[in-house]
């Protein structure tokens, strides 16, 4: 029988367990797991997994998107400036500079714009929009 404490969890197991979308843990009939929340909505945590996916589908579709290195480069930039955000909420010591948050918008929209008319990437531009606007400004 699973045993539980807070986010842990020991014992057998008749069924995968799924969090966040993800099966975690070792999935055959025993083992020991602990639970990790998904980040919280609007995260510079979620916004980075976010724009990872994105980078994803963008390099998978490779060539079939129009300028797709500047899309990647971009999205780059875009991942720096929010893991950059991080280290200063973090330390607080002003040892890695603040983003300048007009250059993060800009580089969204350029983002944005050259993604306007694909229909190959299915990530959620509308949340990561939310986000970037959450976290730098709506300027």
């Amino acid at each position: 029988m699973p045993t539980s404490r807070g986010n842990s969890f020991s014992g057998n197991f008749n069924a995968p367990v799924v969090v966040g979308s993800q099966v975690d843990g070792d999935v055959s009939s025993s083992g020991d797991f602990v639970v990790q929340p998904a980040p919280p909505a609007g995260s510079s945590a979620e916004l980075v997994a976010l724009l990872a996916a994105l980078r994803a589908e963008v390099a998978a579709a490779g060539p079939g998107i129009p300028k797709h290195e500047v899309i990647l480069d971009n999205i780059d930039d875009l991942t720096a400036d929010v893991e950059a955000t991080e280290g200063t909420e973090a330390t607080g010591d002003g040892a890695t500079p603040e983003p300048e948050p007009a250059v993060a918008r800009s580089r969204w929209a350029k983002i944005k714009s050259l993604l306007g008319a694909t229909t190959q990437v299915t990530a959620d531009l509308a949340k990561i929009g939310q986000s970037i606007g959450q976290l730098f400004g709506h300027g």
